[in-house]
C-alpha cells in the first residue's frame, strides 16, 4: 500500500496544539495526531533562516526514554536532543531538525491492530505539513532512524516517494523479513506483539 505524499495542507484535523519556546532555536511542538487521536510532542531546532529544508530524526526503541526501571533518566533525555548535540552541531546550518518524542516499542509504523500506533500515517501525511507552515520550510525533507527505526525511516522513502529526497539509517534493521524474530523478541521486551504490528 503507497500512502500519498504530504500535501501542502495536512488532513483534516492534524493541528499543532502547542509550542514551548525552549530557548531562541529550540522548541517543543506539540501536534495533535488525528491518525493516533493523541498529541505527540517534537522537538524542533530551528534553521537560522527561513525557507531551508527539514531533517527528520526517529527515536529509537525506547521513544527517548530510558526504559530501565533502576535509571533516574528525565523523559526525553535520551531522545537525540538529550544525547547528541543537536544545537552544537547545526548551529550554521541552514536546516531544521526535527524530532518526535514517544512511541516506545512502536517501530514508528501503522499497526494493524493497534490505532494508537499509527506512525508512519504521522510521520509522512500528518507532521510535515505542520512543520512547513509553521517554520516556512522548502517542503524538502529527509528522514533518518535509530536501531529499530533506521529500517522504518528506508521504508517511509520507499512507501511514501517523493516525501523524503534524502534518508539515513543508524544501525538499522534494514531486512527485516531476513530476521523476524529479532522484532518478535524487541516488541516482547515492551509487552507488544510483532503479529499486532
Amino acid at each position: 500500500m503507497t500512502i500519498p505524499v504530504a500535501g501542502a495542507q495536512p488532513p483534516a484535523g492534524a493541528h499543532i496544539t502547542g509550542i514551548e519556546h525552549v530557548n531562541d532555536r529550540w522548541d517543543k511542538v506539540s501536534v495533535y495526531s488525528p491518525a493516533m487521536n493523541k498529541v505527540i510532542v517534537n522537538d524542533v531546532y530551528k534553521s537560522p533562516t527561513s525557507g531551508s529544508p527539514t531533517f527528520y530524526l526517529l527515536p529509537g526503541i525506547d521513544g527517548g526514554d530510558n526504559l530501565d526501571p533502576g535509571g533516574s533518566w528525565a523523559p526525553g533525555t535520551k531522545s537525540w536532543f538529550g544525547m547528541t548535540d543537536i544545537q552544537g552541531f547545526f548551529a550554521n546550518k541552514n536546516v531544521n531538525v526535527v524530532s518526535p518524542l514517544g512511541g516506545q516499542f512502536s517501530w514508528y509504523t501503522d499497526w494493524i491492530a493497534d490505532p494508537g500506533k499509527q506512525y508512519q500515517t504521522y510521520m509522512t501525511r500528518e507532521l510535515p505539513p505542520l512543520i512547513n507552515q509553521e517554520y516556512n520550510t522548502n517542503g524538502k525533507n529527509a528522514v533518518g532512524g535509530l536501531s529499530s527505526t533506521g529500517g522504518t525511516a528506508v521504508d517511509y522513502a520507499i512507501q511514501v516517494p517523493g516525501q523524503y529526497q534524502a534518508v539515513g539509517s543508524y544501525s538499522g534493521l534494514l531486512n527485516p523479513s531476513r530476521d523476524p524474530q529479532q522484532i518478535q523478541l524487541t516488541l516482547m521486551g515492551g509487552g507488544a506483539s510483532a503479529e499486532a504490528m
